[in-house]
């Protein structure tokens, strides 16, 4: 009867354990991603406002703006910057959103800073979000973009030209 007995708690410590480990396994499995040739970009975070995308890097920015670009308009979705961006190493910035896929989500800049920023040509909708498509601005209502400091800014355009943006 022991032996039984043994047997049954080892089985329940076993799938206690499995359960455990399928836990942990799933517990990051919200995040934004995406496969370029020799590298894979992954934003942590599942887009909620207690849990937002997070955005750390140089590269990370450019993900997400490829990604919004593309047709991804992060709509109702929370986007944090963790860390200060130089964009020195860019040569010209192609600007977040354009006019027919508009940023529709919310930025927190996190009170960081976006540096040398720099955008050349005669373009539609040039700053560094191209176009922002917010609910519109009301005492109640939840800014699109917060918090985020711009310094050294070069933008120039056609129409729709701004730092922070150039529609929106």
């Amino acid at each position: 009867m022991k032996s039984k007995t043994k047997l049954k708690v080892m089985y329940s410590l076993f799938v206690a354990f499995v359960m455990a480990i399928a836990c942990f396994s799933f517990a990051n499995v919200y995040s934004v991603s995406a496969q370029t040739e020799g590298s894979s970009i992954n934003l942590e975070g599942d887009g909620s406002e207690t849990t937002p995308y997070l955005i750390s890097s140089l590269e990370e920015l450019e993900f997400f703006r490829d990604d919004v670009n593309g047709g991804n308009t992060y709509q109702d979705k929370y986007i944090k910057l963790t860390s200060d961006i130089d964009l020195s190493s860019v040569e010209s910035w192609t600007p977040i959103g354009n006019n027919v896929n508009q940023f529709k989500g919310y930025f927190d800049g996190n009170k960081k800073t976006i540096l040398n920023l720099k955008i050349l040509g005669n373009n539609k909708y040039s700053g560094f979000f191209g176009y922002i498509k917010g609910k519109g601005m009301t005492q109640t209502s939840v800014p699109s973009v917060k918090d985020l400091t711009l310094s050294n800014v070069s933008v120039s355009g056609d129409y729709y030209v701004g730092g922070l943006s150039g529609q929106g």
